[in-house]
This record gives C-alpha cells, sequence and structure tokens, in this order.
C-alpha cells in the first residue's frame, strides 16, 4: 500500500462517512451477500469505525461497493422532512427507505407503523415527532441506534425505551402525544435471512 494511501486510509471519517458504508451495507444485505448476522456485526463496526481505512475494509469483499466515493462526494444531504397522515386510514414505512432528519407522524381514528430496522439513515441525529389521538402507531427501532423519548399519553399510552444503541450509531429523539391511542415503541431485531 503505498504512502499516500496508508495516509488516506488513517483519515479520521464523519459520522456521514459511516452512515454511507452502512448504506451499502444494507443494499448488499438486500441483495443476499451479506447474511443478517454479518450485516448486523459490520453495521456496528461501520457506527464504531474512526477512519476511511476500518471502513473500506467493511465492504471491501463486496462486489461493484465501492468506497471511494467517500473522499471524493461533498457533503451528503438529508432527505427532506416528510409527514406520515392516517386520518380513518393507515400508513406503513417498512424495508429500504431514506430516514429524514424531521419526520412527523400523525394518526386520528387510524394506524401506522414506522419500521427503522432496514431504512437508510441520511443524517445521524433524527428528529420524529409522534401524534395520535384515537389511533396507533408503532415505531420499531434496529438494536443499534441510541433513542430518547420524550412523549406523553393521556387516557393512552406512549412507550418509552431505555436500552443504549451502539457508539457512533444514528441518534434518534422521539416525542409527542397520545389522547386516547398509543406510540408504541420497540426494539426489534432484523429478521435472519
Amino acid at each position: 500500500m503505498s504512502t499516500s494511501a496508508s495516509r488516506n486510509g488513517s483519515m479520521r471519517a464523519a459520522d456521514t462517512d459511516r452512515m454511507e458504508v452502512a448504506q451499502l451495507l444494507s443494499e448488499a444485505a438486500a441483495q443476499g451477500r451479506l447474511s443478517t448476522s454479518e450485516f448486523e456485526d459490520r453495521l456496528t463496526r461501520a457506527y464504531a469505525a474512526q477512519t476511511f481505512g476500518e471502513l473500506e475494509r467493511l465492504s471491501a469483499d463486496l462486489p461493484d461497493v465501492a468506497t471511494s466515493s467517500l473522499r471524493d462526494g461533498g457533503p451528503r444531504c438529508p432527505a427532506p422532512s416528510t409527514l406520515l397522515l392516517a386520518i380513518m386510514s393507515g400508513f406503513e414505512r417498512r424495508g429500504r427507505w431514506n430516514v429524514p432528519s424531521r419526520l412527523t407522524s400523525f394518526t386520528l381514528f387510524g394506524g401506522g407503523v414506522i419500521d427503522l430496522r432496514y431504512a437508510d439513515f441520511t443524517s445521524p441525529d433524527v428528529q420524529i415527532h409522534s401524534y395520535s389521538i384515537f389511533g396507533g402507531q408503532t415505531i420499531l427501532l434496529p438494536p443499534e441506534v441510541n433513542v430518547d423519548v420524550h412523549g406523553v399519553g393521556v387516557m393512552g399510552a406512549f412507550d418509552h425505551v431505555s436500552e443504549v444503541g451502539s457508539p457512533g450509531a444514528p441518534h434518534v429523539t422521539i416525542r409527542g402525544f397520545s389522547l386516547w391511542g398509543s406510540v408504541g415503541i420497540k426494539r426489534k431485531k432484523r429478521k435472519n435471512s
């Protein structure tokens, strides 16, 4: 390895670089190149990586997956803020989708599911504002994300989770309230493929 390559590999990585590798690993898992357990192991190591070299080693054995764009591209832009609305209806966000830095969900006589287990985080900090009135929502979190919950249930329920995720993983803050409804928040492992 050349000196300049060694120097580049030893350069400190940013949160956006770790998230880009997490997205590349997620794509490889979706294509069946990584098992669920191997994906989760590499994902944990990606969020803990300090240098470009550590990040490049995590995807070096994956064909068609190059991390050289980590140093070449400009700043990454988070997905646009999103509103999920269910009035006497429902919504679902499951599978692969881009999580914005700000997400608002509202149910009125309806229900919804926000599943973050297979989603691609486009920002290291995510704000979710959830409101349920005579409705219900479920937010599913993967084991590695860090979460803070500041919600209240009035004649209803607003779950709180206390487990700490992995260092360097995205941080999700959930705020809101439920009135005669519920906001259920659960950590759930990915299914084995």
